[in-house]
């Protein structure tokens, strides 16, 4: 989890908390993701100074498992070829 001002959020954030109650605030879910400027708006027009995010964007978590995709193809392929050569 990460503290966020909000002026420095963008499209594709995880909303995971407001700095506030959640009755304080014009929103029923104060776990989402920003999907458009609109909801960056609201959160700007309901005065809230800051959020915390999820520290992981979804772009790092496709990059994160695109490596361990490959790291495991390459470590299935070598344990193949190690099982066929010892038959």
């Amino acid at each position: 989890m990460k503290k966020v001002l909000t002026k420095d959020l963008k499209i594709g954030d995880k909303v995971l908390k407001f700095d506030r109650n959640w009755l304080e605030t014009g929103f029923l879910k104060h776990k989402f993701v920003i999907k458009n400027q609109a909801i960056l708006n609201k959160i700007a027009e309901n005065g809230i100074e800051y959020v915390y995010i999820e520290a992981v964007s979804n772009e790092e978590k496709k990059v994160e498992k695109k490596s361990l995709m490959v790291m495991w193809k390459s470590w299935l392929k070598r344990f193949r070829i190690r099982c066929l050569s010892t038959i």
